[in-house]
């Protein structure tokens, strides 16, 4: 066991957790290719309404199974692995801590992390992985938990506005967008000139969160953070766990 990492299995399942995290990447640039959009007519005031008309993929939904599943997996891993190199022992109950709020959190870590050792199990609820301490982390178990096939909804969002035809300068927009219903209101004021069909919008497919607490936005940048802050809190797991060793053999 000397020659062992017992920090390799957390960050393989980070590992995991990129390549899954690059393969649905790829995945929804492949489905922004496709004829995925649906626009109704404008009316008066510059509303309409652009709608996503596909499914999200099997495939896609699995994805965020194995997602979220190696980022979860990866902080019990880490606790189990802090736990390994201080009591030379493989213990059960050394699961990372997670509650709704404070009271839960400090219960669950009691009742489920009976192995951990104290200086670990009290270093541990300093991430407050809880609604009001760590949304990101408390959000993590929460999707973690909820079934795959009501987490992604595909949705039509806004990119830009671009300009067609000459003169265009001195054209000013304000447009508002609701991912939830798809409507999109635009306010446009033409320069003197532009006709009418001088400006466009540009839209691209967004696959959002459908549920809990990152509901309506993009499940790219939801993936990205949880698996950068689950990177965070593995490292600083490894490095207390490596300074309360040195500090014991000192």
């Amino acid at each position: 066991m000397a020659d062992e990492d017992p920090f390799e299995s957390p960050r393989l399942l980070l590992l995991g957790a990129a390549r899954h995290i690059d393969a649905f990447r790829a995945r929804v640039d492949d489905l922004r290719k496709t004829d995925w959009q649906e626009t109704s007519g404008v009316d008066g005031r510059g509303a309409m309404v652009v709608k996503a008309k596909i499914d999200v993929p099997t495939d896609v939904k699995l994805i965020v199974f194995d997602i979220t599943n190696n980022l979860r997996s990866a902080l019990d891993h880490a606790v189990f692995a802090a736990t390994l190199v201080l009591t030379k022992e493989e213990r059960g109950q050394t699961k990372f801590p997670f509650g709704d709020t404070l009271a839960e959190l400090e219960g669950d870590a009691k009742r489920n992390g009976r192995g951990v050792p104290q200086e670990i199990a009290n270093f541990l609820l300093t991430f407050a992985a809880c609604r009001d301490g760590n949304p990101i982390l408390w959000g993590l178990n929460k999707l973690r938990n909820t079934k795959s096939h009501r987490v992604l909804v595909p949705c039509g969002a806004n990119v830009s506005m671009v300009s067609m035809g000459e003169p265009s300068t001195g054209t000013t927009v304000k447009y508002d967008w609701d991912p939830a219903t798809g409507r999109f209101q635009s306010n446009i004021q033409l320069a003197e000139g532009t006709p009418i069909g001088g400006v466009i919008f540009a839209f691209r497919l967004e696959i959002l969160i459908g549920t809990g607490t990152f509901r309506g936005e993009p499940a790219l940048s939801v993936f990205d953070r949880m698996a950068s802050e689950v990177e965070r809190v593995v490292s600083a797991i490894e490095a207390e766990t490596t300074r309360l060793l040195r500090e014991r053999d000192g």
